[in-house]
């Protein structure tokens, strides 16, 4: 996680957060769909901790942990996800950072 001073040069990477979104079908079904809330610059930092390799269901599984440190929103919730290099990532953890000008998204990959 981000503990040294954040400088808004270092937020170069481009990241887009979404949220879950639910409509109707034609038959009257729920459909659950993800849509973006905000595209934002971000400082990407790929943690060690967490990351690693596990077994699931006969299957190795691999977990990395990314941090996301942003300009602070208090719209963003654990519930949303973040897409970075085409990837999702789960949102585990949100902390404010800098007197609240800065907040870091704590994620894990997800498929």
């Amino acid at each position: 996680m981000a503990t040294k001073q954040t400088n808004i040069g270092q937020l170069n990477q481009r990241i887009a957060i979404q949220q879950e979104t639910a409509s109707r079908g034609d038959f009257g079904q729920e459909i659950l769909s993800w849509s973006d809330l905000t595209s934002c610059w971000s400082l990407v930092e790929f943690s060690m901790a967490g990351s690693g390799e596990g077994i699931a269901a006969d299957q190795i599984v691999v977990t990395t942990r990314a941090d996301f440190t942003i300009r602070y929103r208090n719209d963003i919730d654990e519930k949303m996800r973040i897409v970075y290099n085409g990837s999702n990532y789960g949102i585990l953890n949100i902390k404010n950072t800098g007197r609240s000008a800065y907040m870091t998204i704590q994620a894990h990959k997800v498929e």
